[in-house]
């Protein structure tokens, strides 16, 4: 946007954002001349006499630009942009080349330093103006820009440490905890205080498998992770999650079903990271349903499985079913759903199944409960050697 004008003949500061400007070069007027024309009330120049004193005033000042002259005593343009290019304090400064050389050989050399842009004399200094308004404008864009990478960057090292420490921190007492209530439990005093044992310990088991999901979850939905690849077949599968997740069906009064109708699908996959994120959502179907969990594995066009999990329960409010997709978000009342969890079963289970290429979906049956799909594709076909 351009400054407004500053009286009747229309006339206006072109750098009309605040700046500080070095201006390098031998020769007294032009240095005169670039505070007449340059100066405004938003942008300040120094000067200095050749390359040396340049450097010494941009590592003790604090600069938006410099203009730099190539034909310097003492150190000239050439060695002064190599020099700054090398500092960490002024490798991104903006350095507008300002010479009476014009031959390839100057120019391929200055760019190549690291100049950023590169005008001849005699000077039109309007026309500069504007070139050093947009140069300028470019490095407070840039500027913005590291500084949001660097505050991520810091923000994402904060994170590695916090879950570090939480892990440790958290865990290492709640294993002293359970491993004593279960002592305790099981040499107790009297009935009541194996009964207070036993709900200890059993409390501390479901804040440890807590702490661990929840650790498990911010790894994987805030940053890359690595894939295994095993070759697989969906019955493997099927017998992995069904056997783990029976006892919970069996505590809840619940008949888990797994199928296998996948024809002999085969397919690569991360075994473990696969098993843990159907297990979510087999635990989900078992904890909201209220009949039977049917689990089964069937071909997909193309090549491929698709993990099929469907309960009886009553559903999810449509309204609340892609939220459920969210962090920490459950598609009950948090003050009046029927049972726990940290809300990161679906989230964490599609981060998984997209990693793999696959995808994962959640449908409402009307009057039959919900069924969830997740895909994974084919296993490659192998290459010629």
């Amino acid at each position: 946007m351009l400054a407004q004008p500053l009286d009747q003949t229309g006339f206006f500061f072109v750098l009309d954002e605040p700046a500080r400007i070095l201006v390098a070069d031998d020769d007294p007027i032009l240095r005169e001349f670039a505070c007449v024309h340059l100066a405004t009330p938003d942008v300040t120049l120094d000067t200095a006499g050749d390359g040396s004193e340049a450097l010494e005033k941009l590592l003790d000042g604090d600069f938006d630009l410099a203009l730099v002259d190539l034909d310097m005593p003492v150190m000239d343009g050439f060695e002064l942009i190599t020099k700054m290019r090398a500092h960490e304090k002024l490798r991104h400064i903006p350095i507008v080349v300002v010479t009476g050389r014009e031959d390839m050989a100057a120019i391929d050399r200055a760019f190549q330093a690291g100049a950023t842009s590169f005008v001849v004399k005699p000077l039109n200094w309007r026309l500069l103006s504007y070139q050093l308004r947009y140069v300028l404008r470019g490095y407070h864009q840039e500027s913005q820009i590291r500084e949001a990478k660097e505050r991520a960057e810091q923000a994402h090292a904060i994170k590695a440490n916090v879950l570090r420490l939480v892990q440790h921190e958290l865990r290492t007492p709640l294993t002293s905890i359970v491993g004593f209530a279960e002592h305790i439990e099981q040499h107790p005093k009297s009935a009541e205080v194996a009964e207070f044992a036993g709900l200890i310990a059993g409390a501390g088991r479901r804040f440890s498998t807590n702490v661990s999901e929840l650790i498990s979850a911010a790894q994987m939905l805030t940053s890359e992770f690595t894939l295994r690849t095993d070759e697989c077949r969906a019955q493997q599968i099927i017998d992995a999650v069904v056997a783990a997740e029976q006892p919970a069906a069996k505590e809840k009064g619940v008949a888990l079903r797994g199928v296998d109708g996948s024809q002999g699908a085969r397919f690569e996959c991360d075994r473990e990271r696969v098993v843990r994120a159907l297990r979510h959502l087999v635990r989900n179907a078992i904890e909201h349903g209220e009949g039977a969990v049917d689990f089964v594995a069937t071909p997909e066009r193309g090549g491929g499985v698709a993990f099929a999990i469907r309960d009886r329960g009553p559903g999810i409010d449509p309204v609340q079913l892609e939220r459920c997709f969210e962090a920490f978000q459950q598609g009950e009342d948090a003050l009046n759903r029927r049972s726990g969890g940290l809300g990161l079963g679906l989230p964490v289970a599609r981060r998984v199944f997209t990693a793999h290429g696959g995808a994962l979906s959640v449908t409402q049956v009307d009057g039959m409960g919900c069924l969830v799909v997740a895909t994974l594709p084919a296993r490659p076909a192998p290459t010629e050697a």
